[in-house]
């Protein structure tokens, strides 16, 4: 349930802030990266904030964490 961009823990509506200000430069691009234990409903929420602020060119990717043994 945490947001982090650029190693930046953030609040919903400063990612919505980040996300309008991105959609204002010329072919704005997304990149979703869940880990393991995200919640599909806290990806969703990301998508659709995604589509509400203009930007359409997202892709949805998962953090694989390699177990050494």
């Amino acid at each position: 349930g945490v947001l982090v961009v650029n190693n930046q823990v953030l609040t919903m509506d400063e990612l919505e802030a980040q996300l309008r200000e991105m959609a204002k430069r010329p072919n704005p691009q997304v990149e979703i990266r869940g880990d393991a234990n995200a919640r599909h409903a806290n990806i969703m929420s990301v998508m659709n904030l995604c589509q509400r602020t203009g930007i359409h060119n997202y892709a949805l990717t998962q953090r694989t964490v390699r177990q050494v043994d």
